[in-house]
């Protein structure tokens, strides 16, 4: 598995993470034009300059995901990946885009709309083929199976 086979199989850039004093976590992202709709779910893969890859992931909502969580919001995984940034290397994520499934579940007393994806089974997948390649998960997926 490497990042030309998945960009040959729909991966496309989605930003460039970058060391910047302009935020108190100390990265910015510039974003691609690419998605119509940066709301979907769906897989993404961190990688350098390289094409290394440095994580595999998946998020119900990508642009929050980077624009919100790897920019700003706390946590040991986001610490790590801008840490990362900051001091080692740009990051540069792709994404391949999801269909949100939708349901609706009714019964006489109430109304339930669901929405899902498959992002959650693919970076799985994704994972097992990274570790049966390498023996081992990628660097910043540090924790995982």
């Amino acid at each position: 598995m490497t990042l030309p086979i998945l960009v040959e199989q729909g991966f496309r850039l989605f930003c460039k993470m970058y060391p910047s004093d302009k935020y108190a976590q100390g990265i910015d992202i510039d974003f691609t034009d690419e998605l119509n709709d940066p709301s979907v779910p769906a897989v993404y893969i961190l990688s350098n300059s390289k094409e290394e890859i440095l994580k595999i992931g998946q998020s119900s909502h990508i642009h929050n995901r980077f624009n919100r969580m790897y920019k700003c919001v706390v946590n040991t995984t986001n610490n790590r990946i801008r840490a990362h940034v900051r001091d080692k290397e740009q990051i540069y994520a792709y994404v391949l885009p999801m269909e949100r499934l939708v349901s609706v579940f009714e019964n006489k007393h109430s109304s339930w709309e669901l929405s899902t994806s498959y992002a959650p089974s693919l970076e799985k997948l994704l994972l097992k083929e990274y570790k049966k390649s390498y023996g081992t998960v990628p660097l910043l997926n540090c924790g995982v199976m």
